[in-house]
């Protein structure tokens, strides 16, 4: 329902003028009966409401493009229900296929943040992963980029349940 701030008193018009400086846009909480000076300060404080994004350990691309068109609360960039949405995330992020380059990982963000804002952090973030990865391979490993070690690294996780067998597959796979 209505708040009441739609036609500012007096009160509210002076201290907006006063203070107007040092507001952050935002999506704010707020308690019914919120006094001007009350509210001027949950502004001034910039805690906006945060929400959560969480990619999924072991979803296939399909899956994040679907949790991430249904969340209401994201701005959608990109059509995500099919695959032509698909093909301009690649495009925009310079990948040849977006399977497996998005870190499992739970990520923060503010309404008006997008889907793709969420597919670049995600994406530097299995980026940065990757390297670290990559830095610290075995040099006999027959691999030749940090993709093929990502590509490796999938297929262990969809073979194995157990972290005990990790290890012995990763053997198995370097020795095929």
């Amino acid at each position: 329902g209505s708040m009441g701030l739609t036609r500012p008193g007096w009160e509210w018009r002076l201290l907006m003028r006063l203070e107007a400086d040092v507001y952050r846009a935002g999506e704010y909480q707020l308690e019914a009966g919120t006094k001007p000076k009350q509210f001027l300060a949950i502004l001034s404080s910039g805690q906006v409401i945060q929400y959560r994004f969480t990619v999924v350990e072991g979803w296939t691309f399909k899956q994040l493009a679907a949790a991430l068109d249904a969340n209401q609360t994201l701005a959608h960039q990109f059509d995500l229900a099919d695959s032509s949405g698909w093909n301009a995330v690649s495009a925009s992020l310079g990948l040849e296929h977006p399977e497996g380059w998005f870190l499992p990982e739970t990520y923060q963000f503010t309404r008006g943040d997008s889907d793709r804002d969420i597919l670049v952090r995600a994406y530097a973030a299995m980026s940065q992963a990757l390297d670290e990865a990559w830095n610290a391979r075995d040099e006999e490993l027959p691999i030749n980029s940090p993709y093929e070690l990502l590509i490796l690294a999938s297929i262990i996780e969809r073979e194995t349940s157990l972290d005990v067998e990790r290890p012995l597959v990763a053997g198995v796979f370097a020795r095929r």
